[in-house]
């Protein structure tokens, strides 16, 4: 065969789901190793590296609420070794591009993050949450955000209007992070009789785990089946019309039902206020179009050492229609389409060497089409 017509034949792989689930917890731990994404597939495995369950460290706590809520993939970034609590730049890793949210943004291989407040009644300053939210957007993944103390008095207040994600994180980013509100109450960990407030978003993380491995990231990770274990209820009652004054906000509630506990009432992104109308205004609608293009990026490298022709398109096209057709009958959308043609590639991007595509679904409303478009650096023309 001549290496023309061995041009002729690209070979393009099937394309495979790409993770969705993968948590990364920032934070300190009583030990182990830092500069480094640890990854650990049980609670047990997390104490044997980090150390036991040990008063002061709410990170621990968190990783121990996604495994008992399903959870099943987690990397540690331990931060501040040797330390009684954590400033903004042990967080975001000013020291080195090794630690904090540096290393997150640098190596990349997580779908959710968790950063815990680092004290018991503690919050994220906003330049670490917009660091995080940012990293979380750049690496297809997705920040969840527990809520700042402040809001639980302002809910007392009755002041719901105060729950608002937009005074936390706004722009773009936000689309990658998701608020839920009030905090979980359960047993202390070392003194069982004793029954105290947590940051949800490790158990939330589990749950979107479950979800994911139960359902598909195209479900929301919301509603009766999304109980919360091992939990006592939540640090305030939410009623229907509590919930009503601030879920058109963004932010997600959680509640307690007489037949069924616990549970995740709520799956908006911090860009889902009602009078914002963002295309990425819930959860799944985020989730599903990042775990595409992550999906599809990531199967479709062998095409960087094609050149752009009709060939390698009607290939790539091929491939990925095969793909979103399994998504179709899984339940992902109703209808869908693949463009890679002469319309969307133009003579100067060939000669670039760029292949650009279309992808669109119709995921989240009847008749409407979400566009992703996608570019891949393949081969200039000679």
């Amino acid at each position: 065969m001549t290496r023309e017509a061995a041009r002729s034949q690209p070979s393009a792989s099937p394309i495979s789901g790409a993770s969705t689930s993968i948590t990364a917890f920032l934070g300190r731990t009583p030990t182990g190793p830092t500069d480094t994404l640890q990854a650990v597939a049980s609670f047990a495995e997390f104490s044997s590296t980090f150390g036991p369950i040990t008063t002061g460290y709410p990170l621990t706590d968190s990783v121990y609420d996604f495994f008992n809520n399903g959870g099943t993939q987690a990397l540690i970034v331990r931060v501040g070794a040797g330390t009684t609590s954590l400033s903004d730049a042990d967080l975001l890793g000013v020291s080195s591009p090794n630690t904090g949210l540096a290393l997150l943004a640098n190596q990349g291989g997580f779908n959710l993050l968790c950063i815990p407040p680092d004290q018991a009644d503690g919050a994220l300053s906003e330049s670490v949450i917009a660091a995080a939210a940012q990293c979380c957007l750049d690496q297809d993944a997705m920040l969840i955000l527990d809520p700042p103390p402040s809001w639980l008095a302002a809910a007392k207040a009755g002041q719901w209007d105060q729950l608002d994600p937009s005074t936390l994180v706004s722009g773009e980013p936000a689309r990658a992070t998701a608020v839920y509100f009030p905090r979980i109450m359960r047993a202390d960990l070392l003194y069982p009789e004793t029954t105290k407030a947590y940051p949800p978003s490790g158990a939330i993380a589990g749950i979107f785990s479950r979800f994911d491995r139960d359902s598909g990231v195209w479900i929301a990770p919301a509603g009766t089946l999304a109980s919360l274990q091992g939990i006592a209820g939540f640090e305030i009652q939410l009623t229907d019309q509590n919930q009503e004054q601030f879920t058109g906000l963004g932010t997600n509630a959680l509640r307690s039902f007489s037949n069924f506990g616990p549970v995740i009432w709520g799956a908006r992104t911090a860009r889902g206020a009602d009078v914002l109308a963002d295309d990425f205004k819930y959860v799944p609608q985020y989730r599903l179009y990042h775990w595409i293009r992550r999906s599809i990026l990531d199967n479709t490298r062998w095409a960087v050492f094609e050149p752009s022709t009709p060939v390698v398109w009607a290939s790539l096209q091929a491939s990925i229609s095969v793909f979103m057709n399994t998504l179709m009958q899984q339940g992902a959308f109703n209808q869908f389409a693949v463009q890679c043609d002469a319309t969307t590639n133009s003579s100067a991007d060939i000669e670039r060497g760029l292949i650009n595509l279309n992808v669109l679904y119709d995921a989240f409303r009847p008749a409407e089409f979400t566009v992703m478009p996608l570019q891949i650096a393949a081969q200039a023309a000679s």
